[in-house]
């Protein structure tokens, strides 16, 4: 076990299934909060006595389901964490080792930050490899997920302590690999979060014309 394990964890969404009028988790959003679950069952002993502080987020994704948002009870984040509490996580063998929060606005990777930043329980708290950051996302998607968080959060590579999960993850807009190059590019020498937007939001642009 690691002895800088991190206490604070963001959950990323990945996305909406829609069948009608309802909204369900894709499998790999379902796949990432079973490795919440594993995560916490695995290391049990330390979060027993210091819980885990997770948030997971994500509210829906524009280029997928459009500008208008699903109502807050069936968005990414409010999903994710009933999905959870249907895995065990509030369970007899994981009780006390996690605080769960929720966050339902965000429509990018970028804003996932952005707004869990000013959140509860995230909000002031300095991370740093002695108290990482937890990231839970997709292998492919986990770069990307890194290089905006050390832009949001304004830290390293050794502060984001990175929990990878199992399984597939199809991209919204492109390979993930086009889209890190992509945003690496769009948002070089900015790290204002207005700035960061603004570029965000035109790389998004680029994106949906080249399709």
């Amino acid at each position: 076990m690691q002895s800088n394990l991190a206490t604070y964890i963001i959950v990323l969404g990945r996305g909406l299934a829609v069948d009608g009028d309802r909204y369900e988790l894709t499998t790999a959003a379902q796949e990432r909060v079973k490795t919440l679950v594993t995560h916490l069952e695995s290391n049990s002993e330390i979060f027993s006595r210091s819980p885990a502080q997770v948030v997971f987020t994500g509210g829906w994704s524009e280029p997928m389901l459009g500008p208008t948002a699903p109502p807050a009870e069936y968005r990414e984040g409010a999903l994710m964490m009933q999905f959870g509490l249907a895995q065990g996580l509030m369970s007899d063998r994981l009780r006390g080792c996690a605080k769960l929060y929720i966050e339902v606005e965000s429509r990018t990777t970028l804003e996932n930050f952005l707004r869990v930043k000013q959140l509860r329980p995230i909000s002031g708290i300095t991370f740093t490899e002695d108290n990482p950051l937890g990231l839970i996302a997709h292998s492919g998607h986990m770069k990307r997920a890194m290089y905006l968080a050390r832009k949001v959060f304004r830290i390293g590579t050794g502060a984001i302590q990175p929990i990878v999960a199992e399984g597939s993850d199809k991209p919204d807009l492109a390979p993930e690999p086009l889209m890190l190059l992509a945003t690496r590019i769009f948002c070089l020498g900015v790290s204002d979060p207005a700035r960061l937007c603004q570029r965000h939001r035109l790389m998004g642009q680029v994106s949906r014309f080249l399709r």
